[in-house]
């Protein structure tokens, strides 16, 4: 019971945090901040950037956490599912939710999808979308 409880807090965590990081640190143009004004959950004006988006890590917080938080929440949303049990369809949702991740960003680069290509972001979200996979094959034997 306890495994399960921190598994959905941490996924609850990374999906705020990203959503966190958007809201309050991304340009106020986004999809997003036009979806939260309409339902009246954000203020037209906007909100004050809390980072100042000058340096490197800055940049890295504010452009690919939030996306790595997301594919990680996801990773670990699918494990939970199947119970954590390493089956030829959990690892298949898996393999298929990281596609989309990774496919989603490879297609701002050929502009098929609006966005900016960022191999930064790539490499974030392959990172995030795997961590939940390694400790998966590190800590449990093979369910059949």
């Amino acid at each position: 019971m306890i495994k399960r409880s921190i598994t959905i807090l941490l996924i609850c965590l990374s999906l705020i945090m990203g959503l966190m990081i958007y809201v309050y640190q991304r340009e106020h143009n986004l999809l997003l901040h036009e979806w939260l004004r309409n339902i009246g959950l954000l203020d037209s004006r906007g909100s004050k950037h809390l980072i100042s988006n000058n340096n490197l890590a800055d940049k890295w917080l504010i452009n690919s956490l939030p996306d790595a938080l997301w594919m990680f929440a996801l990773s670990l949303f699918i494990l939970f599912i199947w119970n954590f049990k390493r089956t030829k369809a959990s690892i298949t949702w898996l393999i298929i939710a990281l596609s989309i991740g990774l496919g989603y960003e490879c297609l701002q680069l050929t502009s098929i999808i609006p966005g900016t290509f960022d191999p930064v972001d790539l490499s974030m979200i392959a990172l995030a979308g795997l961590l939940p996979i390694i400790f998966l094959f590190m800590t449990k034997k093979k369910n059949r």
